[in-house]
């Protein structure tokens, strides 16, 4: 079931919908709730993806998975859509999340760790939440595609996985450093 939480015109109104999606893989998952998540990008060719889009209206989309009030009680993992996006309100809107996270994960990939400006201006950020009141208590910068290596590479793959992400860490920890 996903909850849809969307601003209305009106500041002051609030429009929120539950909808229930069952599912057996998060792939299926995922497919049906793109109209409510993101815009119609060139790449989707299949004509079923062209329909109406939710997305500019919703604020908030809450995925609830049955029988894990346990394991999931206290968790909240919020995809933000990062900075640097061309639509200003979801470019303004993960700066007013990040005061109220007791974690932040920033994601960038492997070969951009070091030189993405939107990371480094998330990442900037939250650590100035640290001190003045803000929730945040601990920051992972996460590198993706770490395991993209080169065909030449592929005989010793664990080896140069391993050595790629030492050195990035380096990297992204002297960038780090040279910033406070």
């Amino acid at each position: 079931m996903i909850q849809v939480e969307a601003n209305m015109t009106d500041s002051d109104s609030k429009y929120i919908a539950e909808i229930e999606f069952m599912t057996e893989e998060a792939e299926e998952l995922s497919e049906k709730i793109t109209c409510y998540t993101r815009s119609n990008t060139r790449s989707d060719t299949r004509s079923d993806t062209f329909k109406r889009q939710y997305w500019p209206l919703v604020k908030c989309i809450t995925i609830k998975v049955p029988n894990s009030k346990d394991l999931l009680e206290h968790v909240v993992l919020v995809d933000l859509p990062g900075n640097g996006d061309c639509n200003k309100s979801r470019d303004e809107m993960w700066k007013s999340f990040v005061g109220n996270c007791s974690a932040v994960w920033i994601v960038s990939d492997i070969s951009r760790a070091t030189s993405e400006k939107e990371s480094w201006e998330i990442l900037d950020s939250t650590v100035s939440l640290f001190g003045p009141g803000g929730e945040c208590r601990s920051i992972s910068f996460i590198c993706t595609k770490t395991d993209d290596i080169e065909e030449n590479q592929k005989a010793d793959a664990r080896t140069c996985i391993l050595r790629r992400n030492e050195t990035t860490k380096k990297l992204v920890r002297d960038k780090f450093n040279k910033q406070k």
